[in-house]
């Protein structure tokens, strides 16, 4: 017979829980991974995801990571009995832990050297001969935990500097400045914490600009090939001018410039829309922009009339404005030409 010490239990209804520590040895002896598609009458778990092991193998590693989630599983086997004097379990040959909750961190131990396991050990809460169906009701109320906010998520990376691709702090850090900046049109009005703040102020979604920021001066983007200070300044310069150009739509709630929706479609420009881009070219000064822009001073931004129109066709009928205001510019060009 083996055994784990100081095991705590407590009940829920009519189940016992049982939590105890298990080194990284302990637990790859005694632990098991039972899949769904595999084993119908065991089997709980999703597809491994080798990939998502390999990044855990290598975070266990690192001495700032803590993991404070348990393991979660089922004892199977008929030979686990509890002793409660003792707070001991105690199972023979034939009695394991079907791994409920924590497969890739058991695959990520067997990835490591036995060097590198010494000092692992990891907390695990088992119950003991579930029900299949049962647990199967429990694997799937993990799809019914609620997700972090988008908002909160860019603020706690902001806060730790952990950013998926430095791409993704540098479009964080513009957004903040487009709205703590004087002299900036969105400043206060951009939504970045998770509640909103009293008052109401903020009309701009953070998670949405924080995406259309990092298409503005992404790869696919003229704006990348300017260095980080003059892409912050020439996109600053964008939402200035358009501020100025469309001043009634800017300040009328009545109309959607300065809403998530409109900054979308106005930084949009920079990527998809081949008028703008052929007249703007890398030339992203005040001038320039206020020069291309002004072809579309007539643009409409009411909200009766993009409300319900998809975000690409916005951005389609801004691109032809700017095309039919430097047509008439044109005309008007070799008019006077002609009467000259």
């Amino acid at each position: 017979m083996s055994s784990i010490q100081n095991v705590i239990t407590r009940v829920h209804g009519s189940d016992t829980i049982y939590t105890f520590t298990l080194t990284a040895p302990e637990l790859l002896k005694i632990a098991r991974v039972d899949r769904f598609e595999e084993s119908k009458r065991e089997g709980v778990n999703r597809a491994l995801d080798q990939n998502h092991a390999i990044a855990i193998a290598e975070a266990l590693l690192q001495p700032e990571i803590m993991w404070l989630e348990p393991i979660l599983g089922d004892m199977r086997g008929q030979s686990w009995t509890y002793d409660e004097k003792k707070r001991s379990l105690e199972f023979g040959e034939g009695g394991y832990i079907s791994i409920d909750d924590g497969q890739h961190r058991l695959t990520a131990l067997k990835l490591l050297e036995p060097t590198e396991m010494e000092k692992l050990s990891f907390t695990v809460t088992v119950t003991h001969g579930l029900p299949i169906k049962r647990r199967l009701e429990i694997f799937r109320m993990q799809a019914k935990r609620k997700r972090l906010n988008a908002r909160l998520d860019l603020a706690l990376r902001y806060r730790l500097d952990d950013w998926r691709s430095p791409l993704d702090g540098e479009a964080y850090k513009l957004l903040l400045a487009l709205n703590t900046e004087d002299g900036s049109p969105l400043k206060g009005m951009i939504q970045v914490t998770e509640v909103a703040s009293e008052g109401g102020a903020e009309t701009v979604n953070g998670k949405t600009l924080h995406s259309a920021i990092r298409r503005a001066i992404g790869p696919q983007s003229p704006m990348s090939e300017l260095n980080p200070a003059q892409r912050a300044e020439a996109l600053k310069t964008l939402v200035a001018v358009a501020a100025e150009i469309w001043k009634k739509a800017w300040d009328s709630p009545e109309h959607m410039l300065a809403t998530s929706r409109g900054m979308s479609a106005l930084l949009s420009l920079v990527v998809n829309a081949p008028n703008f881009r052929g007249a703007t070219g890398d030339d992203f000064s005040a001038k320039k922009l206020r020069e291309v822009l002004s072809r579309a001073k007539s643009f409409d931004w009411s909200a009766e009339k993009l409300r319900g129109e998809k975000a690409s066709e916005t951005v389609k009928r801004l691109d032809a404005a700017i095309r039919r205001g430097a047509q008439t510019k044109t005309k008007a060009n070799h008019a006077d030409e002609a009467r000259t």
